[in-house]
């Protein structure tokens, strides 16, 4: 029987066990995808019901919800022993560990005002949230160069094409609905509206460094694009920005769920297709340079350079080799993280439920995808516990 509710954060207990490599992963939402216990549950998949007949969340006691997830290393792969119980960083078994192209991912997510309702064989929610979300894509090579310097890439061209960085800040007001057109199938939707505030995105479409045998200079080519948008420095500006529409967007989550039997389900769905247009004080950077040829000094190994800030030099070296930006203030739209969920559940009894997820991410024309298997557990009443173990 279906009752009201009112969420909090302490709703739900959920355990990520998540330590297999090549995967360091902390994502509560394949967790939170087989959690019915909690309407939160519709995040993953707007087809996905509660068990709840309505439900309610305020300002500072409705949900927050976070994750970060890398498939570069775990920490265990970087904090070594020594044989006296001292630890040390290993930076070149990190190194070791690292795939040609790596990403690191962040979500924030804080809700305003949440609330839901169940009419015969339909429900429907609303939210209006807070949302950042991160990430940085990665080569091995940029570490390699950032740790050991370049002396290990002589009479050869580092590639670092394809690197990318995209992060957001924005509120999302969006209404959702899903139906039950016969026992075994449902099918949700949630439409939301996107309000701007902080953009920095980034296209790389190519950044090769040269290393010249015998000097070490290193010559670069480059065709990068940057674009960010921020808040302006006035204060009153500054709130209008967080209250007005500025940086307006749009979105759409989809999703259905079919029943087997009394005992298996599968599930489907598609978060987060959606863009904002960044036209409050946009900054536009672009580059085309071939053969640029640092200046200064060779970069010597970074862990044994006689410099006090090797790392510095580095860095100063790619600003001044990168510094020829052309600078414009245009306009720009920039996609959401659209993520895919595919999900199969069975029911050992009415409390206890296994769960397998394929779920990915989509970012910058790549795709990241990880396995869960989950176990949920119903307690009485108003809280439920779920484990789960995930490989990317």
């Amino acid at each position: 029987m279906m009752r009201p509710f009112l969420k909090c954060p302490l709703v739900m207990l959920g355990f990520i066990l998540l330590a297999m490599r090549p995967a360091a992963v902390a994502q509560m939402d394949v967790t939170l995808y087989h959690m019915s216990t909690i309407p939160q549950v519709r995040y993953t998949n707007p087809a996905s019901s509660s068990d709840y007949k309505w439900y309610i969340g305020l300002p500072a006691i409705s949900s927050i919800y976070a994750n970060v997830h890398h498939n570069g290393f775990v920490v265990a792969d970087l904090l070594k022993k020594r044989a006296d119980d001292s630890v040390y960083f290993d930076m070149d078994n990190v190194i070791e560990q690292l795939g040609d192209r790596n990403l690191f991912g962040f979500n924030l997510q804080v809700d305003l005002l949440a609330f839901g309702w169940s009419k015969g064989e339909n429900q429907f929610f609303f939210n209006i949230t807070e949302k950042a979300t991160a990430r940085i894509r990665y080569p091995k090579d940029l570490m390699v160069l950032l740790w050991e310097g370049n002396g290990g890439f002589v009479d050869k061209t580092l590639d670092f094409s394809g690197s990318a960085l995209r992060f957001s800040e924005y509120r999302e007001y969006a209404f959702g609905m899903s139906r039950a057109f016969n026992d075994a199938l449902t099918i949700g939707a949630k439409v939301k509206l996107l309000s701007g505030y902080v953009n920095a995105s980034t296209t790389v479409s190519k950044l090769e460094l040269y290393t010249a045998p015998n000097t070490f200079e290193l010559t670069g080519s480059s065709d990068i694009e940057i674009n960010i948008s921020m808040p302006p420095d006035d204060d009153a500006e500054f709130a209008d920005h967080f209250i007005a529409l500025k940086n307006v967007g749009l979105g759409i989550d989809l999703g259905a769920t079919y029943k087997l039997s009394d005992e298996i389900a599968v599930s489907g769905s598609i978060i987060d297709l959606g863009y904002i247009n960044w036209k409050r004080n946009p900054t536009n950077f672009s580059n085309n340079l071939d053969g640029v040829t640092f200046r200064g000094n060779a970069i010597n190994t970074f862990i044994d350079s006689t410099s006090n800030q090797p790392f510095g030099e580095i860095v100063d070296s790619l600003l001044i080799t990168f510094s020829n930006l052309n600078e414009t203030n245009n306009s720009y739209k920039d996609g959401l993280v659209p993520r895919v969920y595919l999900g199969g559940s069975y029911n050992l009894n009415d409390v206890n439920k296994m769960g397998l997820l394929f779920h990915g991410d989509y970012f910058r024309s790549a795709f990241y995808p990880s396995l869960t298997l989950s176990y949920n557990y119903k307690l009485p009443k108003w809280i439920g516990f779920s484990a789960s173990y995930s490989i990317m």
